[in-house]
């Protein structure tokens, strides 16, 4: 059986603000909770999509793909303010995302 969870960090509505979601992912870190999940939607919006993407996956964080980040994969609903184009992200992210699932148990 897994470790049991006592204190879960959430993000969601990450809209690539990636100084927002650093300063969310240190402040979680410094809580000292045992894991940190996130909702998903790391797309469309003014900050660096690559960044939220790394700072994700270094802090181990179990993510889910919103419906921003399945609509960028898709290539639908690109008129979305801000909408980020999946050409203008690094291979690394584009693999990140390829592999969030849309649900974590």
């Amino acid at each position: 059986m897994g470790k049991r969870l006592k204190r879960l960090g959430v993000i969601g509505d990450v809209h690539a603000e990636h100084e927002r979601l650093a300063a969310a992912l240190e402040h979680l870190t410094r809580e000292g909770v045992d894991a940190i999940c996130c909702t998903g939607d790391l797309a469309d919006g003014r900050g660096d999509v690559d960044a939220c993407c790394a700072l994700l996956a270094a802090a181990d964080v179990l993510s889910v793909a919103g419906n921003h980040d399945r609509w960028l994969l898709g290539d639908r609903m690109r008129n979305v303010p801000f909408a980020h184009r999946l050409t203008d992200l690094s291979p690394d992210s584009r693999e990140y995302l390829t592999n969030l699932p849309q649900t974590r148990t």
